[in-house]
């Protein structure tokens, strides 16, 4: 390649791999800008210049996307449908606007199924909870520990969800 492909290239090397599943687990979008930004700040526009440095970073985000959902239990292939279409994905990105606006897309579709997943988590915990204390509500040594335990919380974790819910 040119210079500013080979330049570009090498940079990649410099582009931290483990940045975008950080920001699956905990990230929000509101701070999307500032992720993008760091994420992609080694490369600067020159990035643009080299066709492979874009299907890199993009190939990179719909597998750390892809493989985030199937951890959470999720269907890769409708969360993420680009990964079955890597070079429908990869045409059209010519500039950075065009690569931010594709990540934040394949990463929003990520951090929403992340949010359900864990609004789906939490309710089966508290009717889970709730169902125990039914049963058990008689139990002098009933306790928020032995529950906490049961649904796989701690008791503070639990305690702040259960008054939430209920």
């Amino acid at each position: 390649g040119d210079c500013t492909g080979s330049a570009a290239e090498s940079l990649l090397l410099q582009v931290d791999k483990s940045a975008d599943e950080a920001y699956l687990r905990s990230g929000t979008l509101d701070g999307f800008a500032s992720f993008f930004d760091a994420f992609s700040h080694p490369l600067g526009e020159g990035a643009m210049a080299s066709p492979i440095a874009t299907s890199y970073i993009l190939t990179d985000v719909v597998l750390a996307t892809a493989r985030f959902v199937e951890e959470l239990g999720g269907n890769s292939d409708q969360v993420v449908p680009e990964l079955g279409n890597l070079e429908g994905v990869l045409s059209g990105v010519t500039t950075l606007h065009d690569l931010r606006e594709r990540t934040r897309g394949i990463l929003a579709a990520g951090l929403s199924f992340r949010d359900a997943a864990r609004i789906t988590q939490s309710a089966q915990a508290v009717r889970l909870a709730r169902e125990y204390i039914q049963q058990h509500y008689a139990d002098p040594d009933l306790s928020l520990n032995e529950i906490a335990a049961l649904v796989g919380l701690s008791a503070g974790h639990f305690s702040t969800l259960f008054s939430r819910e209920i």
